[in-house]
Parts: structure tokens; C-alpha cells; sequence
């Protein structure tokens, strides 16, 4: 699992303008994830990619976070490498053989 913490943009409303972003590759889901929380707790605002495969295209994932954070120029390829040099081959760890 990859897990890169992203900066709040500087255009957000007040209360998000401390927000807790993140964006990953869970390689036992095969999913990108991203969550976004207002504040440290744990109520997130944004919290997509918690099911199977839900987001396996990398520019679907950063769709769902480029509103709230500021992604940098390396961010797309570094997360394309994570998801490729995932060792599953696409089979969820509790498919049975």
C-alpha cells in the first residue's frame, strides 16, 4: 500500500484549509483510494477507493482529489509505478484458487 499526503489547496473554504489529503494504491483492494478529513478527526469528508477495484485508473483517482489538494508534476507517474509494480497480477488476496 502507497499512501502520499497531499497540501491543501489555498483557494478551500476556511475549514478545509487544514484538511488531512491523501492519495494511494491499496494493493489487496486493487484500488486507488483517496480521503480527505476537514480536521484530525476521523470523519472524512471524501473517502473513496474502499471497495475492490473501485478506482483502477490512476487519472480517475486523481479526479476525485485534485479539487481539494494540490498535486504535484511526479504524483501521476509515481502512482502509475506503485499500482504496476503491484505483485497480485489483479487477483484480490482471498479470491479462491
Amino acid at each position: 500500500m502507497s499512501r502520499h499526503s497531499l497540501e491543501p489547496r489555498p483557494d478551500l473554504p476556511e475549514a478545509f484549509r487544514n484538511a488531512t489529503i491523501a492519495i494511494g494504491w491499496d494493493g489487496p483492494l486493487q484500488t486507488f483510494f483517496v480521503i480527505v478529513n476537514e480536521d484530525e478527526s476521523d470523519d472524512a469528508a471524501i473517502w473513496v477507493g474502499t471497495s475492490t477495484r473501485e478506482i483502477t485508473d490512476v487519472d480517475a483517482a486523481l479526479t476525485h482529489v485534485t479539487p481539494w489538494a494540490i498535486v504535484t508534476p511526479t504524483l501521476r507517474a509515481e502512482l502509475i509505478a506503485e499500482q504496476a509494480g503491484d505483485q497480485r497480477n489483479g487477483r484480490h488476496p482471498f479470491a479462491i484458487m
